[in-house]
């Protein structure tokens, strides 16, 4: 297992009260306009590398950046620092992000710890319920970077390039990143995303619970987030949408996440499939349909098959048709060989029925290239290169269906 070093863990929490001196005279609600951070070295940050920290709080509306602040880690660096941060004029209530931009350390907050906190500011009540008190400064502590084991599969393939973004109510994902569950994503010019797949949508925009699945607005547990330069979509939210399969677990030391391939918005192709039961002995399945001169070719388990792959191909003559049913590719050849041509590479799937090339002449020029045709001696032909990508992609043991 790798280590993901883009991991970085966010726990929106509230902060501990400590008393607001900045509020603006006038009336109404006072405004404020600083943010402050009081951070307390731990005893274990003796053994912190000297290194130069950044810290960058972002305004919680539209994640832009209001400064940096920078700490030299030395032996000279005192046991509290505070961070204080100019603030476009705000009211109680407002949020910020603090993270940590440059450095390896993390922030311990109300028990938690990650490199990425919400500060939320609020007011309470005086214990004589007199007045109001309001919360604008906040206490953490600076400790060595915890690290942590990450697996990410997107489809079965581990994606250990891929950072995630946890918070308490759910994880975040790049958009773009499922791409590989088959969703397309689209930024529009308002700032909002798209993703889809066949005829079901998603239109998200960023810091927003609301969402609109095709058309009608429904609410998220966790709000997209721009990112880096990217929008970061909600991960339980999207799966339901598109019917991705979860598996997920965390004991604190390693967080693992598998996210199968999007159900809804199937083809036809994938609906017969799925709707069939067949199984494979592999996450692949062919299906050949002799009516439509067409080998299509599917990744996933029973029930969630999803097409990757279709291409055209001969099948066989009328005297000699093309056995029907649902079978197994048991052996592979590299060619079989004829006085003026030859076929190859060769997938065997019933006695001598197999998926091969088209006729080929021994020079390399094509012998007959005919698809889309009822020609054969029951065996599928396609193109050259369809063969090539098949027997590189498909292991043995894959189910093969054949359809009149």
């Amino acid at each position: 297992m790798k280590r993901l070093t883009a991991i970085i863990l966010i726990f929106a929490l509230f902060a501990l009260p400590a008393f607001a001196e900045d509020a603006a005279e006038g009336s109404g609600e006072p405004l404020f306009t600083t943010v402050t951070v009081h951070l307390q070295l731990m005893s274990e940050a003796a053994v912190l590398k000297e290194q130069t920290l950044i810290f960058e709080l972002l305004d919680g509306s539209d994640s832009a950046s209001l400064g940096e602040k920078t700490i030299e880690i030395n032996g000279e660096t005192p046991p509290y620092i505070d961070l204080s941060f100019t603030a476009p004029a705000y009211e109680i209530g407002k949020a910020f992000f603090l993270h940590i931009k440059q450095g390896e350390a993390e922030l311990g907050f109300n028990g938690s710890v990650g490199a990425y906190f919400t500060l939320q500011t609020y007011s309470a009540p005086t214990a004589d319920g007199a007045k109001l008190d309001y919360f604008t400064e906040f206490y953490m502590t600076l400790i060595p970077a915890a690290g942590r084991i990450v697996n990410l599969k997107l489809d079965g393939e581990s994606r250990p390039d891929l950072a995630l973004y946890t918070y308490p109510e759910g994880i975040l994902i790049s958009a773009e990143a499922l791409g590989a569950l088959g969703l397309a994503s689209a930024r529009l010019s308002d700032g909002g995303l798209t993703l889809s797949k066949g005829d079901v949508s998603l239109l998200l925009y960023p810091d927003q619970l609301c969402a609109y699945r095709n058309g009608e607005a429904f609410n998220l547990t966790l709000a997209p987030r721009n990112i880096d330069g990217g929008l970061y979509v909600p991960v339980a939210d999207t799966a339901s949408v598109f019917g991705c399969g979860i598996d997920y677990s965390d004991d604190g030391c390693t967080l693992s996440l598998s996210l199968g391939y999007a159900s809804a918005g199937q083809n036809a192709a994938e609906k017969l499939m799925n709707g069939k039961g067949i199984t494979s002995d592999t996450n692949y399945l062919i299906w050949v349909s002799k009516g439509e001169y067409t080998v299509r070719v599917f990744k996933g388990q029973r029930g969630g098959w999803h097409q990757i792959n279709s291409f055209p191909c001969a099948i066989g003559a009328p005297a000699t048709p093309t056995v029907e049913g649902v079978f197994k590719y048991y052996q592979y050849q590299s060619r079989w060989e004829y006085p003026t041509y030859y076929v190859g590479p060769i997938m065997r799937f019933y006695g001598g029925y197999a998926i091969h090339s088209t006729l080929l002449r021994y020079s390399g020029a094509n012998a007959d290239a005919r698809v889309g045709v009822r020609i054969s001696h029951g065996c599928v032909r396609v193109r050259p290169e369809n063969i090539k990508w098949l027997t590189d992609t498909i292991p043995l043991q894959t189910t093969i269906y054949v359809t009149a």
